[in-house]
């Protein structure tokens, strides 16, 4: 089983040194690789926390438009309920209204 992990490392090792030798760059230095993992990894979670803003603005942007949407419903309502007061107030159909 040594012998085995022996070879294997040395089969490495001779295929690294190979490699470097015909002038082809490695990566095999544990810290860089670690800084690129931890770089990525710190993309990511910054990525994600903007599209969980970016759909945060989305939800209350959709929120705001439907307030207002039933603002301008509920106003559309009144305005034609007063009309039609005023209207018949006019032709005597309804007497006991405040005036406004």
């Amino acid at each position: 089983m040594e012998d085995c992990n022996a070879a294997r490392t040395r089969l490495v090792l001779h295929s690294v040194s190979d490699l470097h030798s015909s002038g082809v760059k490695v990566k095999d230095d544990m810290t860089l690789l670690k800084k690129a993992s931890d770089k990525v990894r710190k993309m990511k979670r910054k990525r994600f926390e903007k599209w969980q803003e970016r759909h945060q603005q989305v939800a209350q942007m959709k929120q705001e438009r439907q307030a207002k949407r039933q603002a301008n419903i509920q106003a559309r309502k009144e305005k034609r309920l007063t009309k039609k007061l005023r209207k018949a107030r006019a032709k005597g159909r309804v007497f006991n209204l405040d005036q406004n």
